[in-house]
C-alpha cells in the first residue's frame, strides 16, 4: 500500500471512530431508557468507544509521524491535566472526582474522553471527510429530532418512551440536554444551509432546519431559545458587516424584515401545530414580570444557585470541590434544592469554576479563544465554508446556552468533536 492510500485509510479510520461515538451514545442511552439501566451504561461505552478513537489516533500518527507539528494546544492540555490531577487530589471526594457523581458520571476519566475526542477530530485534514462528518452529525441528530416529534405527538408510544412528558427530551435523557443538542444541529444545519453551493444538498439542509428547530422549540427550554438567537443574532451580524460598504442600510433593513416575519410565521405555525405551547410561554414570562421577579423561581432558580454558589468559591477558589462533585457540598451548606439535591450549576462556567476551580476554569477559556481564532483563520481563507460556517454557528449556539444551561455526558461528546474539527490540525 502507497502512502497515499494509508494516509485516506488513516483519515477514514478516524472520521469511523468519531462517527461511532456519535451513533452509539443515542442507541445506548434508548436501550438504557426501556430497560430501566443507568448513565453509568452510557459511560461505559463512551470509555469504549474512546479506546477505540485512541486505536484510530495511533495509527493515524504512524503514518503522518513525519507531518505532524505541535502547537499552543499540547502546551495547554499538559497545563489542564496537570490542574485536573491537583483538582482530584484536593476533591473532597476522589472517586467522585475520578468517576464523577452517579447520574453524571462527567468525572476525570469523562474529561479525558472528552480531550481524546477533541485530538482524534483534530487529525482529520480532508474536506470532504470533514464534510461528510457534519453530514454524519446532522443524519444523527435528525433521527434524535424525529424521535423526539414522535414523542410530543404521542405517535408509536409503545415505541416511543418520554419519563418527562411536559416537553421533549429525545433520547438526551432530559429537555435541557435534547435543546442543547438541537442548538448544535441548528447552528451547523443553518451554516450548510446558507453556504453550500450544491442545490440538492441546500434542499436537504431547508427540509432539516423546521425539523430542528421544531424540536428545539418543543423542549420549552429558555437556554435552548437563548442559544438559538445567538445562532440568529451572529448571522446578522455577519451579513450586516458584509453588506455595509456596497448596499448600506436599505439591504441591512431588508434581512432584518425578511428574518423577523420568517421567525413569526415559524412560531405561529409551531404555535399552532403544538396546542398554544409558544402562546402559553410567552404569556408565563409576561406574568413573572408582572408579579416581580423573584430569585428563588426565575429561570427555575438559575440566579439563586449562582448567588450561593459564588457564597462558596473563596474556600474553594484553587481547586474547587473536586470534578463533577457539587452535590454534597452544596446541600450540606444550603439545603435540598426545591426538595431535590443540586448536582449541577446550570451555568457551564461556573461549575467548572465551583467544582474545578479558577485556573482550570481559564485553561477552558484560552481554548474557546485559540479555537475561535483557528476557525475564524479558517473562514477568512475560505477553506471548505461551509463547513467551517457550520462549525462557528454550533459552537457559538453552544457556548451561549451553556450559561444557563450543563455539560452532560449525553451531549458534551459532539461538542468536543465540533470543537476539535474547528480548531487548528495537527497535520501540516
Amino acid at each position: 500500500m502507497d502512502k497515499t492510500m494509508q494516509e485516506k485509510l488513516a483519515q477514514y479510520l478516524v472520521l469511523y471512530a468519531l462517527a461511532y461515538i456519535m451513533f452509539k451514545i443515542p442507541q445506548t442511552h434508548y436501550i438504557c431508557i426501556v430497560n430501566n439501566l443507568y448513565y453509568s451504561q452510557i459511560a461505559k461505552v463512551i470509555y469504549i468507544c474512546t479506546i477505540y478513537g485512541i486505536v484510530a489516533v495511533v495509527f493515524a500518527l504512524c503514518i503522518f509521524r513525519k507531518s505532524i507539528k505541535l502547537s499552543e494546544y499540547e502546551l495547554l492540555f499538559s497545563v489542564l491535566i496537570i490542574l485536573l490531577l491537583l483538582c482530584c487530589h484536593n476533591a473532597l471526594s476522589n472517586h467522585k472526582a475520578i468517576y464523577g457523581e452517579p447520574g453524571r458520571n462527567e468525572g476525570l476519566l469523562m474529561l479525558l474522553c472528552y480531550y481524546t475526542v477533541f485530538y482524534t477530530a483534530r487529525l482529520l485534514t480532508d474536506e470532504k471527510i470533514r464534510t461528510a462528518l457534519i453530514n454524519i452529525f446532522l443524519a444523527i441528530t435528525a433521527a434524535h429530532a424525529l424521535y423526539g416529534l414522535g414523542q410530543f405527538f404521542e405517535l408509536d408510544r409503545p415505541f416511543i418512551y418520554d419519563a418527562y412528558h411536559y416537553a421533549v427530551s429525545g433520547v438526551a435523557g432530559n429537555p435541557n440536554f435534547m435543546g442543547s443538542l438541537m442548538v448544535m444541529a441548528c447552528g451547523a444545519c443553518l451554516g450548510m444551509l446558507i453556504y453550500t453551493k450544491n442545490l440538492l444538498w441546500k434542499i436537504i439542509y431547508g427540509a432539516l432546519m423546521p425539523v430542528f428547530m421544531a424540536t428545539l422549540i418543543f423542549t420549552k427550554t429558555m437556554s435552548a431559545y437563548v442559544g438559538l438567537s445567538a445562532i440568529i443574532l451572529t448571522l446578522f451580524l455577519i451579513y450586516v458587516r458584509k453588506i455595509y460598504g456596497t448596499k448600506g442600510r436599505k439591504a441591512a433593513a431588508a434581512f432584518v424584515g425578511i428574518a423577523v416575519v420568517s421567525g413569526l410565521v415559524l412560531l405561529y405555525t409551531v404555535d399552532r401545530l403544538a396546542y398554544g405551547i409558544v402562546t402559553a410561554e410567552i404569556t408565563g414570562i409576561i406574568n413573572q414580570m408582572k408579579n416581580g421577579v423573584n430569585i428563588e423561581t426565575f429561570a427555575s432558580g438559575r440566579f439563586l444557585i449562582w448567588s450561593n454558589i459564588f457564597k462558596m468559591l473563596p474556600e474553594y477558589l484553587l481547586f474547587g470541590v473536586g470534578i463533577d462533585g457539587l452535590k454534597r457540598p452544596y446541600s450540606d451548606r444550603f439545603g435540598l434544592f426545591k426538595g431535590a439535591f443540586l448536582d449541577k450549576a446550570h451555568n457551564e462556567l461556573i461549575h467548572v469554576l465551583i467544582t474545578m476551580g479558577l485556573p482550570v476554569l481559564i485553561c477552558y477559556i484560552v481554548l474557546y479563544t485559540f479555537t475561535a481564532k483557528d476557525l475564524s483563520g479558517k473562514i477568512k481563507g475560505n477553506s471548505n465554508k461551509p463547513v467551517n460556517m457550520a462549525l462557528f454557528l454550533a459552537i457559538t449556539g453552544y457556548l451561549t446556552q451553556a450559561m444557563f444551561n450543563i455539560s452532560v455526558i449525553d451531549v458534551a461528546p459532539y461538542f468536543w468533536i465540533l470543537l476539535g474539527l474547528a480548531a487548528k490540525p495537527m497535520i501540516e
